[in-house]
């Protein structure tokens, strides 16, 4: 059986995934959308994530408008890397900054 992802082609976004054997019949059912079978080469692929047509893969969506996509790595980096202190922290886009907080069970 293989995995396909029905990938809406108003948005390039996965609305769905179908295991089948037969993808003709899914296209058929699903005209606004592209039928793309799921590979190593394509990666995971899952609803919400984009798919890159340039590429030919799968991708998370951009978390927030100041991270840069890097193609090496395949992933969402945010313009600031994350602390290495120890501490928790989350990001706040208005302030383009990760902020710290502590854990309300922390000891």
């Amino acid at each position: 059986m293989t995995s396909f992802a029905l990938v809406a082609k108003a948005t390039n976004i996965v609305d769905n995934i179908v295991v089948g054997d037969e993808p003709g019949m899914l296209v058929l059912a699903f005209p606004d959308h592209n039928v793309l079978e799921v590979t190593d080469e394509t990666h995971v692929a899952y609803i919400g994530l984009a798919y890159d047509v340039t590429s030919g893969k799968f991708m998370q969506p951009q978390p927030f408008a100041s991270w840069v996509w890097n193609k090496d790595l395949w992933k969402w980096e945010p313009p600031l890397e994350y602390p290495t202190d120890g501490k928790h922290y989350y990001w706040d886009e208005q302030t383009v900054t990760w902020v710290e907080f502590e854990l309300p069970f922390a000891e």
